[in-house]
């Protein structure tokens, strides 16, 4: 790898936007790499992509690294879910920190689908992230964000942001559902 920038901008890379490698709670912003230097990046994949982070003169451009010879295994249900959250991901821009954070978030709720852990917590953050947010985020990417949450959305996430005894239920029934029948 070979990120070339302006000596006088400040550059450094985040070789995985989904690790928070500094510990300080914010996965999007690790300090891992320098620019204007010739690297050897070793990854083990897990997905069939990630994500490295270009950020210079508080501006920001993402990386795909697609990893070719990597399947993820995932249940129907897994795999639709997987599928929707990074379509999201590859259209929302990257020209806000936002939209960069909401990123992040969108990709550890990725991950959680493919690690088949509960992903309440991820649909509660980004939620709440969105709300505080909407402005900034702009209409069309809270509306796709919301689809999104809705769909996922079980009884305890329901319940998390507010939503009523019928919400919950609804939301805890529709969860058992296929993708088909939504």
């Amino acid at each position: 790898m070979h990120v070339v920038a302006p000596l006088s901008q400040s550059c450094f890379i985040d070789r995985d936007i989904h690790d928070d490698s500094n510990n300080d709670g914010k996965s999007g912003n690790d300090r891992d790499l320098p620019c204007n230097e010739v690297l050897s990046v070793n990854y083990q994949p897990i997905l069939n992509t990630t994500t490295a982070r270009m950020i210079y003169d508080n501006k920001a451009t993402d990386i795909v690294i697609e990893f070719i010879d990597h399947d993820v295994t995932l249940t129907a249900i897994q795999d639709a879910q997987y599928k929707q959250v990074t379509r999201l991901i590859n259209i929302l821009p990257n020209n806000t920190k936002e939209l960069s954070d909401l990123k992040a978030m969108l990709n550890t709720l990725r991950m959680d689908i493919v690690n088949n852990k509960d992903t309440t917590d991820s649909i509660v953050q980004i939620g709440a992230f969105t709300e505080e947010n909407a402005s900034a985020l702009g209409t069309a990417h809270v509306t796709a964000v919301n689809a999104i949450l809705k769909e996922f959305a079980n009884g305890e996430a329901v319940a998390a942001m507010g939503g009523n005894a019928y919400d919950q239920a609804k939301a805890t029934i529709l969860s058992y559902a296929s993708p088909a029948f939504k």
